[in-house]
């Protein structure tokens, strides 16, 4: 399977970088403007549940556990200053 480097919106600076950061690089796109999308949800920010209000074969979504539901791969801590 290839792999697959799909990119979103920075949810950090909406894609705007510099213009909400008073003239600096945003910290965590670092002035792209874009980075990698969730690899949980596809950059959805939810993933689908069964449904326990309807039972099979219906599904509910929640928020995706992995990136907190902004559909972006999340930082590692010690990348994020």
């Amino acid at each position: 399977m290839p792999l697959d480097f799909a990119t979103i919106t920075c949810p950090d600076c909406g894609g705007h970088c510099s213009t909400r950061y008073d003239g600096k690089d945003c910290p965590r796109c670092k002035g792209a403007g874009e980075v990698l999308e969730c690899t949980k949800c596809r950059g959805k920010g939810k993933v689908s549940v069964p449904s326990a209000k309807h039972g099979a074969p219906y599904i509910d979504w929640d928020e995706c556990p992995h990136c907190e539901g902004d559909g972006a791969e999340p930082v590692p801590e010690d990348d994020y200053l």
